[in-house]
């Protein structure tokens, strides 16, 4: 009888580290997430119900009024990603081959050429990425918080960007 208590209770622990392994898992892929795009982030990029996709045009003179994000200006509407677009566009993210592979990247001028824009609820989130420097930066509207995220980083978490 007392081997059959310590065998069950042995069979408890294990499913209780194997239960709180799983969870420290999430959680900590999450505060990774948030440490490198800001808080409150995952929970915005995961949550959103529309994702929107659009082109930067990062020289833009200021001759004309055009709608903005950001210090950008946009050279296409915003439009909704679908299932079709969100793949198209994770493989074009993952592709290493859009990126500019030089070596010097940390002396790149951040210029994005495209972006997504992540909306929950009343809040707005936007990722501007920039192929021609490997990277892409990352702020909540209306927060202070702007996060430069590079190239390796963002293809890691193209699956939590695009649920």
């Amino acid at each position: 009888m007392k081997k059959l208590l310590i065998q069950n209770s042995l069979y408890g622990y294990l499913i209780m580290i194997i239960t709180l392994a799983t969870a420290c898992k999430n959680d900590s892929y999450k505060s990774g997430f948030e440490s490198n795009y800001g808080n409150d982030s995952y929970e915005l990029v995961k949550k959103s119900r529309k994702i929107y996709y659009f082109e930067i045009d990062p020289f833009y003179e200021d001759t004309v009024t055009v709608e903005r994000v950001g210090e950008y200006a946009l050279i296409s509407s915003k439009k909704p990603l679908e299932k079709v677009d969100k793949k198209r566009l994770k493989q074009m993210l993952t592709v290493y081959d859009n990126y500019h592979t030089d070596g010097l990247n940390w002396a790149c001028t951040f210029n994005p050429t495209m972006g997504l824009e992540f909306r929950q609820k009343s809040q707005t989130a936007y990722l501007v990425i920039s192929p021609e420097c490997a990277k892409a930066k990352f702020w909540i509207e209306g927060k202070n918080d702007v996060h430069f995220i590079d190239y390796s980083l963002l293809v890691n978490d193209i699956e939590a960007i695009f649920n």
